[in-house]
C-alpha cells in the first residue's frame, strides 16, 4: 500500500485543524468537499 502524497497529507492536516478549531465546519462528502463558516468582526453587521 502506498503512503499518501505530501499534498494529500497537507490537505488532511489542514481539514483536521479546521475541525478542531472554533469555526463551524460542515462535511459535505468526505474530506474533499466541506464548508467552513468564518465569523466576522463582532462589531460588523
Amino acid at each position: 500500500m502506498c503512503s499518501p502524497s505530501p499534498g494529500k497529507r497537507r490537505i488532511d492536516t489542514d481539514v483536521i485543524k479546521l475541525l478542531e478549531s472554533n469555526h463551524q465546519v460542515t462535511i459535505m462528502s468526505g474530506l474533499n468537499e466541506f464548508m467552513v463558516k468564518f465569523a466576522g468582526p463582532r462589531d460588523s453587521k
